[in-house]
């Protein structure tokens, strides 16, 4: 299967540091066990206003980037025709979570704790599986359509869903 990657992260206008963070693991990685053909790739935003949100997205890229080298669970393989790789997708983000968790415990205390959003996939030759938090999107783009894949995790966004903000309240607001 043939994939052409790339990855490219600016600052943006109204930062001072950039927070974000990528891995891409492609077929042919030392180590590999999760599939054979496709690839695992990872973006991780760094919240800005907090400690470290930079630290935060690099810990969970590098270890989302880990998980697909490590052997199934007693023995277990990918289900491929169910869920696929999503129970190793949440489980990986979990593990982010635990240790980002872990650290603000350990060193952050007085201001607001570290954390980042994470959009991870598994492609794979016939199929994408996603997994986000927070608000960075998947967009599936093809003859001039563009379907959102991803559903927001935001204050902003639940108001939408429960009807106490409109979607043009939302857009000004954030």
């Amino acid at each position: 299967m043939r994939l052409d990657i790339a990855a490219l992260s600016d600052v943006g206008r109204r930062k001072k540091n950039n927070e974000d963070s990528y891995v891409v693991v492609r077929e042919g990685s030392k180590g590999l066990r999760l599939f054979k053909e496709g690839a695992l790739i990872c973006v991780a935003d760094g919240l800005g206003g907090h400690t470290g949100g930079e630290i935060a997205s690099k810990l969970a890229v590098r270890i989302i980037g880990e998980v697909v080298k490590e052997k199934p669970q007693n023995g277990a393989v990918t289900d491929e025709d169910n869920e696929g790789p999503l129970p190793r997708i949440r489980s990986c983000i979990e593990r982010a979570n635990e240790s980002i968790f872990q650290t603000n415990r350990d060193l952050v205390r007085t201001r607001r704790p570290m954390g980042t959003t994470v959009l991870t996939g598994i492609i794979s030759p016939k199929k994408l599986f996603v997994g986000n938090v927070g608000d960075s999107r998947c967009y599936h783009i093809r003859d001039g359509d563009i379907l959102t894949q991803t559903e927001d995790h935001s204050w902003v966004d639940e108001q939408v869903k429960l009807g106490l903000m409109s979607k043009a309240e939302a857009e000004t607001d954030r």
